[in-house]
């Protein structure tokens, strides 16, 4: 059986709330730019690789041209 006592409200300073107030769209305008922050991070990285893979690829063709 469920009981129905009535208790007060607990005091402001117990009761869960937001402090202040959230800027989503400061929020969102930050998390852009770390996203575009990390994308231009990404293409660098991307085109190291792109290029160190193509030097590879170019000096093991030479090679093997220079044996025929």
């Amino acid at each position: 059986m469920i009981s129905c006592h009535w208790r007060p409200r607990p005091p402001d300073h117990h009761r869960c709330r937001l402090l202040h107030p959230v800027d989503v769209s400061g929020i969102l305008w930050d998390l852009g730019g770390i996203l575009e922050q990390y994308t231009i991070i990404l293409r660098i990285e991307l085109l190291c690789g792109l290029e160190k893979f193509l030097i590879k690829k170019i000096t093991t063709t030479l090679g093997l041209l220079r044996t025929i």
